[in-house]
Order: C-alpha cells, then structure tokens, then sequence
C-alpha cells in the first residue's frame, strides 16, 4: 500500500478515477433533485469554472518546469538556454544538487503571479461573468439564494488559481504523489458532502458551497504541504521579491503554453 501511495502516476490515476465518480453519483443526483433552471445556472457556474486553464495562461506547467530544472543544479541562465534548446553552454555537473537560489527567485515570483491572476479573475467573473448568468439566475425560484451561491463560485475560482503555485511548487520539487493523494482525498470529500446535499438539502447554493468549500481547503492544504517540505524551507520564501530575471525566463514558454491552452479552449 505504502508503494501505491507513493507512486505519482498511481496516485493521480486514482484522484482522476475519483474525479470521474462526480459524473457517475453526483450528476443523476444533481438532475433528479434541482429543477430545471438550476440545473441549467448549475451547468453555466461549471462553464465558468473551466475556464480556470485560461486563467492560469501557461503560468502552472512553465513554473513546474523550470523549478524541476533548478532542483537539478541549473541557474536562470542554464533554464534560459534550455528553454531556448541552446543546450551549448549549459553547466552539467555529475552529482547535480539544488540550486536553492534560483528556486527561491522562482518560487517568490511564482507567489506574486498568482496572485495577481486570482484577483485578475475575481475581477472579471465579477464585472463580466455576473451580467451573463444574471438571466439564468433571475429565472430560478430563489434569485437570492442562486446569487449568494454565485459569489461562492468567484471567490472560490479566485482562490483555486492562487493556489495553482503551490501545485507548481509541489510538482516541481518532485512532490507529485503526495500532492496527487491530498488532491484524491479532497476530490473524494467534496464528492460525499455533494451527494449528502442532494440527499438531505438540495439546494443549488448547498450544492456549491458543499463543492467550493473542499476546493478551497485543497488550497490551504497544498500551503501547508509546500512549507514542510524540505524542512521548512519554503516558510518564508513567498515574502521575498519579484524577481524580473526569472520571470523574464518563464515568459517565453508561459505565453506559448498560454496560446495553445486558448486556442484548445
């Protein structure tokens, strides 16, 4: 057990398995409890909530990788040259050990980013998302509840994109399984609290919150995890400043990533 628990592929097989229980459980629930039009407010909350990828522009898988390439020994220098395929003057050593400063600039700037991308979407959910479910709320039999229920998903979606630096920061320090066994378990929470709301409260704004508030307990999660790592190391490290050299040397695969994330979109 303690083998499976350990291996990254397993692990994430099992929190996709336990993902796709949602649509096995929880749907018919969902279809058979609500009516119609919050069925359909309930669909249109989803629809915004996928479009975290875009959101994020790239800025999780980049992160991830080139904090992977710094546990190795590379310098911002060597992740550029390797980001560009120039492999010519990248250093090579034979026993490669962190390059801790380099991955603290990563890890500092990767906080501000995310930061800013989840006050970014706040925002636009906000003054643009709120104009477009307005009619699909309006026609539900409780406007209010729906509408409490809508500011649950913004701040919720807000948070979740902060919390993708911690994603990057686990996987790029070779934290995958555990990360993907903490992931399963909240998965796996959220799914029970949602069928217990459809059984015994069914109600749009119960569903969301039952949903929502395991989303962002993943985050807090993943926030204690990346400061016990390494002994702590990482405590303090979100405080220090943006560092333009190393966002200067994720930006070119951020914005490629990015585009073809938007245009899968």
């Amino acid at each position: 057990m303690q083998k499976v628990w350990g291996s990254p592929t397993l692990t994430t097989w099992a929190n996709l398995a336990t993902q796709s229980l949602s649509l096995i459980i929880v749907l018919p629930l969902v279809l058979a409890k609500l009516d119609v039009e919050e069925v359909a407010t309930w669909y249109l909350f989803g629809t915004f909530i996928s479009f975290q990828a875009v959101f994020q522009f790239g800025f999780t898988p980049t992160f991830t990788r080139l904090i992977s390439y710094a546990m190795g020994g590379s310098s911002l220098a060597d992740i550029g040259k390797i980001s560009e395929r120039d492999k010519s003057g990248v250093n090579r050593v034979d026993n490669p050990q962190p390059n801790w400063a380099t991955i603290d600039d990563l890890v500092s700037t990767s906080s501000k980013v995310f930061v800013a991308i989840g006050f970014l979407s706040l925002a636009t959910l906000s003054f643009f998302g709120t104009p477009l479910v307005a009619g699909s709320i309006s026609a539900t039999k409780s406007p209010e509840t729906v509408w409490m229920a809508w500011m649950v998903v913004c701040i919720a979606t807000g948070t979740r994109l902060y919390g993708s630096h911690y994603i990057s920061l686990l996987q790029g320090t070779n934290h995958v399984a555990l990360a993907a066994r903490w992931q399963t378990l909240f998965t796996l929470g959220g799914i029970i609290s949602m069928i217990a709301v459809m059984i015994f409260t069914p109600s749009i704004l119960a569903l969301v919150v039952a949903q929502q508030i395991w989303v962002v307990g993943f985050v807090f999660a993943n926030r204690y995890l990346s400061k016990r790592i390494f002994d702590g190391h990482f405590k303090n490290v979100e405080g220090n400043s943006f560092s333009w050299p190393a966002f200067r040397v994720a930006w070119p695969s951020v914005w490629k990533s990015g585009l073809g994330v938007g245009i899968g979109e």
